[in-house]
């Protein structure tokens, strides 16, 4: 009978221990599911920004050429008018000069933020 006692109070104490443990499993649990779906939000936003950060470098690549052809059509015209007006006697080839240094200064005013952007693009690139 003692025996039987001894048994019977191990197995009450076993049966205590494991539903202890059932009891920690299932928070546990939860506290995974909470867990992984806060993830799954930050997921979400990370994907909704990834696509914006994309849709902004197509629009900043887009510029970039854009800015890259005004760039080279207006080094190309201010090579030309330098090549045509090489041939100017000294007194209008001064005038001219005067007149392409106002020019050139104008085109670095308008193309002072392309070169930002520019770096900025480039800075993108090589990230």
């Amino acid at each position: 009978m003692k025996k039987l006692l001894g048994r019977l109070s191990k197995m009450e104490y076993t049966i205590e221990q494991v539903k202890s443990e059932r009891d920690s499993l299932i928070k546990d649990i939860a506290n995974l599911r909470m867990q992984r779906d806060d993830l799954r939000k930050e997921c979400d936003e990370l994907i909704v920004s990834n696509h914006k950060i994309i849709q902004d470098n197509a629009k900043l690549q887009q510029q970039k050429e854009h800015y890259k052809e005004i760039w080279g059509s207006l080094r190309k015209e201010y090579f030309e008018s330098y090549k045509r007006d090489i041939s100017l006697p000294t007194h209008e080839r001064n005038v001219v000069k005067e007149q392409q240094k106002l020019s050139f200064l104008y085109m670095m005013d308008i193309l002072e933020d392309t070169t930002h952007l520019q770096e900025f693009l480039d800075e993108m690139e090589d990230e």
